[in-house]
């Protein structure tokens, strides 16, 4: 390499290094300094928090309404009403999970449980091979994913 050429070389990482340099400035200038933003940050990781927090809540409801409702299901002493009962209770909750938008993945997962209570499957199982629409693979996955087969409430 000549001379001249290791000059331009060397200007022009020189000049790389300071425009980098200047954008790492305005950037710190822009997000670091403004208060606003450090307030902003915190508003969001509050809103996480009480969504985390109502999720847990409505998944301890959500379980133990729905273990009422497999029990008395189980049990061929039990009149239909009081079945009917138990299932209305679990719908309840299930509404209450399905108004509210999901912003973490622990409402999603509430949210996956919901749906498996709503088609009658206490397992991933229930869904998949028995079944024979191409969602169910699909919602099988993504319910695998988020750990939809593991109550919540042990969780919460």
């Amino acid at each position: 390499m000549s001379k001249r050429t290791a000059k331009t070389v060397d200007r022009q990482m020189a000049d790389r290094k300071a425009a980098d340099a200047a954008i790492q400035k305005r950037l710190h200038e822009r997000y670091y300094s403004d208060p606003s933003i450090h307030e902003r940050g915190l508003e969001i990781l509050a809103g996480m928090a009480v969504q985390n927090d109502l999720a847990k809540s409505l998944a301890v409801e959500f379980e133990a309404a729905w273990t009422a409702e497999r029990a008395i299901e189980e049990d061929d002493y039990m009149p239909d009403e009081e079945y009917a009962a138990a299932h209305g209770r679990t719908q309840v909750v299930a509404e209450k999970i399905t108004a509210i938008p999901s912003t973490s993945i622990l409402m999603m997962q509430l949210k996956a449980r919901a749906y498996m209570w709503s088609e009658g499957c206490t397992d991933l199982e229930d869904l998949s091979p028995a079944r024979d629409t191409v969602s169910d693979p699909i919602l099988v996955s993504l319910f695998r994913d988020l750990g939809a087969d593991r109550v919540l409430a042990e969780d919460a």
